[in-house]
């Protein structure tokens, strides 16, 4: 009975010693020698990817994000992991600072490699690119979420111009006259924010711009100089003197201000009106002529 018992308890050592020769030529078969070559975290093209160059036998990465408080373990079949609203989901928070490793996976937990060394990241990502549509004279596209505000790009006269807008619409009156082509990009003002990529391109565009109105005129009786004062540079203006237009053309021009001497014979109570005049087909100005009457 005796030897009984000692065959028993050699026979759960023998067992005992097979299990773990077992488990430990599982490890030695998944176990990767070194960790994953260091990670490369690209901000481009629209997209924030992390990759590491190691190369697995079909079980996959996890790559780790830790901070302070936490570590948050992302799996996936690709050596590169893009940075999106799944990986947000699982807790990855924008504009967070981690400290980001990648280990290979096993087929069992313990064959697992040791993590890469940790590359310190601020996570950022790209805003949505906006859709943009064109109706009545009025481009407007989806309102982008994290967006503060909106640069419309346009072409004038060989040159690209900038607009910006905090509304998801804007009327094309308000930009520079001419034929266009438009794009927009969608803007933060937060660093972890990125800009978006440019929108569907709005080709040859015309664009009649509403010229301001004129903000103040002034005359000097003594001079017969006349002051205007506007919101940006004009090549013409109207000019209204006892029931006759005149089109004027020579003035001089600094920091949005024209001034110019009027030729005529002025009695009491004479009125004058300006009036900024359009020269092309790409510009108009609707607003009422401004009138000083001079004593």
């Amino acid at each position: 009975m005796k030897t009984e018992t000692w065959v028993n308890y050699l026979i759960y050592i023998l067992l005992g010693i097979l299990f773990v020769i077992c488990i430990t030529f599982l490890c030695l078969f998944n176990f990767r020698d070194s960790s994953p070559e260091d990670l490369n975290i690209k901000v481009e093209n629209g997209l924030v990817t992390i990759t590491t160059t190691q190369e697995t036998k079909g079980y996959g990465y996890t790559f780790k994000f830790r901070d302070e408080q936490n570590e948050i373990l992302v799996k996936t079949d690709s050596p590169m992991l893009e940075y999106n609203e799944d990986v947000i989901a699982q807790g990855v928070e924008v504009g967070k600072k981690y400290s980001v490793s990648v280990a290979v996976n096993g087929e069992i937990d313990a064959g697992k490699s040791f993590y890469s060394k940790e590359v310190e990241w601020i996570s950022q990502i790209f805003l949505k690119k906006p859709e943009v549509n064109i109706s009545e004279n009025i481009i407007s596209w989806n309102q982008i979420e994290n967006a503060d505000a909106y640069d419309i790009y346009y072409t004038h006269e060989g040159a690209i111009l900038k607009e910006r807008t905090t509304e998801p619409s804007l009327k094309l009156e308000e930009l520079k006259g001419g034929k266009s082509d438009i794009y927009v990009i969608a803007v933060s003002s937060k660093a972890y924010y990125l800009q978006s990529m440019q929108s569907n391109k709005l080709e040859g565009i015309k664009i009649v711009h509403e010229i301001p109105p004129v903000r103040m005129v002034s005359f000097n009786k003594n001079n017969t100089l006349l002051s205007i004062s506007l919101l940006e540079k004009i090549d013409a203006f109207s000019l209204y003197l006892d029931d006759k237009v005149y089109k004027v053309v020579d003035f001089e021009y600094s920091n949005n201000v024209i001034t110019c001497n009027i030729d005529y014979v002025f009695s009491n109570q004479t009125r004058v009106g300006v009036k900024p005049l359009a020269v092309d087909e790409y510009n108009k100005c609707t607003s009422e002529p401004v009138f000083i009457t001079i004593i």
